[in-house]
Parts: structure tokens; C-alpha cells; sequence
């Protein structure tokens, strides 16, 4: 039977409604469930995951500067770090050209690494990392690191300082937050197995894997670049298997 004219055209015209209204359906699911993954309605994280709960095994190191001091486990490289007010303050020193730097002397291979810590000036950022132990791995230099700053986390791999080519850096991830200034966070970084999980105040921002993370870690470094970090409650715990 043939159709008139006006009725192919009114049903092509019925097609394309229903096409457009799928793509509009498709769309707002999706919208949808970007909402759900990205917390920004409800915290400074712009996008986060649930935190993962680990089995913490015995508790490696805690610290809170109550004593007014900083412990014999800590050994200060660069920079200027003094415990006033309750906490620990970091800052560079300009005419050393290098982050401030301050080792806590605490082996681990796996384990959890809490601690508080703020912003206290524009431009300051906390960075924490790790050292592999000595004929642990066939480069020498650091392992890796997380950098945090009010905008931005990034979790990188060091490249091996004496053969760079061989042992080539890597940006395990990037995260992006709006961290306020002379606020308090929690912080807490997991290093299990070939992975190291990094969440903010109980939020997963970033998961890095690669195989050299699984070595054993002789030290945990703190690094503030810029003035204006404090750190506080530090606590190491091992993972229990």
C-alpha cells in the first residue's frame, strides 16, 4: 500500500522525536551518574572515590608533637622545620634552591601513612615520598612521591638519577581539589603490594600502580615547598596480610 507524502513525512518526523528524545534520556543517565562519582556538592574534591578500608596491622610510629620537639626518629635535610603551637611547621629557606626536607626513619614495605595537615599560604604545597632500600632496586634515587597542593594532587615515580633512560619517570595520577587555607585535612596514603592509594579526608583522589612500589622503604620523606605547611598526628601502621 502506498503512503501519501504527508504521512512519510509525518512519520519521519516521529523518528527523529524519538531519536532526539533518547539521545536527551542517554544524556541526563549519564549526567547522573557523573553526579554521583563527583563529590564536589559535598566536599573540596572534585572528583573522589569511596576510601578503601585496609587491615591495619601493628601500629609502626605515632607522633604528635605534644612534647613540644621534634623526635630522635626525625632528621632534618633542608629547610626549616620547628614544632610550635601544637604542630609541625615546614617552610623552604630561599637560598637552598630546594623543597624542605625532613626524614622519619621508619622502615615499611607495606603500610598505611596517616597524618594532619593545612595550608597556610597561597602557593604552598606538602609533598610526601619514599626512598627504596639499598640494593632494593637496580637505580638510584628516590621511589615515589605525592605532591599536594590547594588546587591539585598529583602521585608520580622518580626517575633513576644515574640512569635516567633506563629508569624513566611516570605520573601515576592526577587529581584535581579545592583545598581552603588554615584548614585542617586528613591525610592517609597506602602503599600495598604494586600499588599506592592516595585519599584525602576519607575521599580516594588518586590509585598509582607500578612494580617498584612493592619494595621495602627504609624512610618516608616530608617535603614542603613555599611557606605555610603545618603537619600533625602522624601514625604508621602496618598492613595485615
Amino acid at each position: 500500500m502506498m503512503m501519501s507524502p504527508k504521512a512519510n513525512i509525518s512519520m519521519k518526523h516521529r523518528d527523529a522525536c524519538l531519536a532526539s528524545g533518547i539521545r536527551r534520556l542517554v544524556l541526563r543517565i549519564w549526567q547522573c551518574s557523573v553526579a554521583v562519582s563527583c563529590v564536589f556538592f559535598t566536599s573540596p574534591f572534585i572528583c573522589a572515590a569511596a576510601d578503601t578500608a585496609e587491615k591495619k596491622g601493628a601500629l609502626l610510629k605515632s607522633y604528635d608533637f605534644s612534647a613540644g620537639k621534634l623526635g630522635k626518629e626525625f632528621m632534618v635535610k633542608r629547610g626549616k622545620w620547628k614544632v610550635e603551637g601544637g604542630s609541625l611547621s615546614a617552610k623552604e629557606i630561599k637560598s637552598q634552591h630546594h623543597a624542605a626536607s625532613c626524614h622519619l626513619i621508619q622502615k615499611t614495605t607495606d603500610a598505611v601513612v596517616e597524618f594532619r595537615f593545612k595550608i597556610t599560604a597561597d602557593g604552598a604545597k606538602i609533598n610526601l615520598g619514599f626512598n627504596p632500600a639499598k640494593n632494593a632496586l637496580d637505580k638510584v634515587g628516590h621511589l615515589h612521591a605525592v605532591t599536594i597542593s590547594s588546587k591539585v594532587v598529583m602521585m608520580i615515580m622518580a626517575p633513576g638519577k644515574k640512569k635516567p633512560k633506563e629508569n624513566p619517570g611516570a605520573k601515576l595520577g592526577r587529581a584535581e581539589v579545592k583545598l581552603k587555607t588554615n584548614t585542617w585535612y586528613q591525610f592517609k596514603l597506602v602503599n600495598i603490594g604494586d600499588e599506592c592509594r592516595l585519599s584525602i579526608d576519607g575521599k580516594q583522589l588518586i590509585v598509582g600502580k607500578h612494580a617498584d612500589i612493592a619494595v621495602r622503604k627504609p624512610i618516608i620523606i616530608f617535603r614542603a615547598f613555599g611557606e605555610g605547611i603545618r603537619i600533625d598526628d602522624i601514625k604508621v601502621w602496618e598492613i595485615k596480610k
